[in-house]
C-alpha cells in the first residue's frame, strides 16, 4: 500500500472477458473467484449492512480459512525442524 491509498479507497477490478465471477458483493459489487472470497469479504468491509445468512456464510468461511491457516503454519514448523535436524545430523555425523 502507498502513502496516498487509503485502506477505503475501492482497488480496481476487472474480470477477463471469458471469465465469469462466482460471486458478487451486493453492497459494492466487486466480482470474487469464489463464494468463500465474497463472504469473506462481507464480514470485513459490510459487516453492518449484512444480513444473518451473510454472517453464517461468513463465520463458517472463517472458521475454514482459520483451520487452513493452522495446517499450513504445522506444516512450515514440520518442515524447519526437519531441515533444523537435517543439518544437525550433518554436523553431528560428517564434519565431526
Amino acid at each position: 500500500m502507498t502513502a496516498n491509498t487509503r485502506p477505503t479507497e475501492r482497488v480496481p477490478t476487472a474480470v477477463p472477458d471469458d471469465e465469469t465471477p462466482a460471486a458478487w458483493c451486493p453492497h459494492c459489487a466487486r466480482p470474487f473467484a469464489t463464494e468463500r472470497l465474497c463472504a469473506l469479504h462481507l464480514g470485513d468491509r459490510h459487516r453492518d449492512e449484512w444480513t444473518a445468512n451473510q454472517r453464517d456464510r461468513y463465520e463458517s468461511a472463517y472458521d475454514d480459512e482459520s483451520n487452513e491457516l493452522f495446517i499450513f503454519h504445522l506444516k512450515v514448523i514440520s518442515a524447519l525442524v526437519g531441515v533444523f535436524f537435517a543439518f544437525t545430523y550433518t554436523y553431528a555425523f560428517v564434519w565431526s
